[in-house]
């Protein structure tokens, strides 16, 4: 059971590790200052959203399934001792599901962040309108 999953997380992994690298590097750049641009940011970021909580989630299910067939080993340990052991085993894959959690947060500030900054150029937009 466990290889089969080993498996699938690898192959999931290397799936979506170039596409989890390009949208972590979409926040090395500062968001602009002019309005128009600052859309254009908002809009890359936004197409991101779904993509994330999509990588989440298929983390939360590899991990809750990997630390499930981990703990089928542990019934002789003592509760503490089963805790930390699972925590040891699992630990390269809460570290994935962590980074991707990390990437989705990211996401939400960001577009809170660029909303505020439209926000507040939205009336220097409605003084060039009119």
């Amino acid at each position: 059971m466990l290889e089969k999953l080993f498996t699938e997380f690898a192959l999931w992994h290397e799936s979506i590790k170039e596409e989890a690298k390009l949208d972590a590097e979409l926040f090395s750049q500062a968001l602009s200052k002019d309005p128009i641009e600052l859309y254009g940011q908002l809009q890359d970021v936004e197409k991101i959203v779904l993509r994330s909580a999509d990588r989440v989630s298929k983390a939360e299910e590899l991990l809750s399934k990997i630390s499930y067939g981990y703990s089928v080993n542990y019934e002789d340990m003592k509760p503490t001792e089963m805790k930390v052991k699972l925590a040891s085993d699992v630990a390269e894959f809460k570290l994935c599901h962590d980074r991707m959690e990390n990437i989705a947060s990211a996401v939400s500030k960001r577009i809170m962040a660029a909303e505020s900054l439209l926000k507040w150029h939205q009336p220097t937009m409605m003084r060039g309108i009119s």
